[in-house]
């Protein structure tokens, strides 16, 4: 990979259920299970059966419940619509997140221009100059959450481009407060708080958990924390970028792709906790080094997280595994409990902690980690770096072990 990348990995275990936890053999699930599902009983066969976590395709194939209870409860509708037309616009529209707030929509680009208009039961935000990014869908936006019951994002082509955005209101939803800034925009609600705002069917609640979209962090209880608003500020740097690929593996998988998803990701859970994020970029152009550490220096940052994917030779699809980089004793502790909190939810192979003089850790004054998400040629790296599904968990895991090494730390 590029010298300034460093080596981190994820040794991709997959999640399936043991032939034992069914009560059947290998060759009784064989004989029930359809074609399509053969790949992943050869997956049972090659030594990674001994996962505790049901895989989806024979959670499927468990037998029926006993009479009396439950069976399983059919599908719901996504009530959200996304209508997406490909354009350029000054302003793109990333994500629509619940937060411990409310809600908050991340823009990239230009500042968004936004005019609210209400009637009975709807509020349209109408955004100038704007377009909806390429990948977000109906499953990325909130469902029945704080008496929104639905999203609707329609995309127009005209020149410039408007997004629609029309939030369906439950009976007695607050009157919400728009308020735009840089990278977003945030919706609150006025003169109530929001611990008592229900979600859509459900009673009151006391306080409001406020779990975030599938992927995002929920803080562990055991925590015991949340950040003031605003007080910590965390810069999340995602490697590469634009012209500059990073490193490219197995099936040409390219480490900007995964990278990109990782880091915003991770912005947007540490985001739920109350920190002030500030990303060296929000959106795929490239960087240079110095400029990475100058945005951190000018934000007066307490914490540098560079996020990156390893790559070796491609003739060694044998080495896959996690490795997180410091430059001095001020980035160790803040390497070592990242890489610790991905270890335990992650179940990587481990390639250690180590040190290093990656500029962009080398040159920052701050508590300062460099951290490879897996082995873009690695044979059990690669598929799961390829799944959006996985790169959540990641996440999830990176921000869980940043937001420990403030609580233990008082960034």
């Amino acid at each position: 990979m590029r010298w300034n990348c460093l080596l981190v990995g994820c040794c991709g275990l997959l999640t399936v259920l043991a032939p034992a936890a069914s009560g059947q053999s290998l060759e009784e699930l064989r004989q029930s299970l359809p074609a399509a599902s053969s790949e992943s009983l050869d997956r049972l066969q090659q030594g990674i059966s001994d996962r505790t976590e049901p895989a989806p395709e024979l959670e499927r194939l468990a037998p029926a419940e006993p009479s009396g209870q439950p069976g399983p409860q059919p599908e719901t509708v996504n009530p959200n619509r996304v209508s997406n037309q490909p354009t350029e616009a000054a302003t793109r529209l990333r994500s629509v997140s619940a937060t411990a707030e409310g809600f908050f929509i991340r823009t990239v680009g230009t500042m968004p221009e936004v005019q609210v208009s209400r009637s009975d039961g709807e509020m349209t935000l109408e955004f100038s100059d704007a377009a909806i990014s390429f990948g977000l869908g109906t499953e990325q936006l909130p469902v029945d959450r704080y008496s929104v019951s639905a999203w609707q994002l329609v995309q127009t082509a005209a020149e410039p481009p408007t997004l629609r955005m029309t939030l369906t209101l439950a009976e007695g939803s607050p009157d919400w407060q728009v308020s735009t800034r840089i990278d977003g925009v945030t919706l609150v609600p006025r003169d109530v708080a929001i611990g008592d705002v229900p979600d859509v069917g459900a009673a009151l609640l006391e306080p409001v958990a406020v779990p975030p979209p599938a992927g995002q962090l929920t803080p562990s209880p055991s925590m015991g924390f949340s950040v003031p608003n605003g007080q910590v500020t965390v810069v999340i740097d995602p490697g590469h970028g634009g012209r500059d690929p990073g490193a490219v593996g197995i099936g040409g998988l390219q480490e900007k792709q995964v990278v990109n998803d990782i880091s915003y990701q991770v912005a947007d859970n540490l985001r739920q906790a109350g920190v002030n994020v500030v990303l060296t970029r929000d959106s795929d152009y490239e960087l240079e080094l110095e400029d990475r550490v100058q945005i951190a220096e000018r934000a007066n940052a307490n914490l540098f997280v560079s996020i990156h994917a390893n790559a070796i030779s491609l003739s060694r699809p044998d080495v896959n595994g996690l490795e997180t980089y410091y430059a001095s004793s001020l980035g160790q502790r803040l390497a070592q409990a990242i890489h610790s909190t991905v270890l335990q939810t992650m179940g990587m192979r481990d390639r250690g902690v180590r040190q290093a003089r990656f500029y962009v850790i080398r040159n920052t004054s701050m508590p300062a980690t460099l951290v490879e998400t897996g082995f873009v040629t690695g044979a059990e790296d690669q598929p799961n770096l390829r799944d959006p599904a996985w790169r959540s968990r990641m996440a999830a895991a990176i921000a869980q072990g940043i937001l420990l090494y403030i609580q233990q730390r008082g960034a």
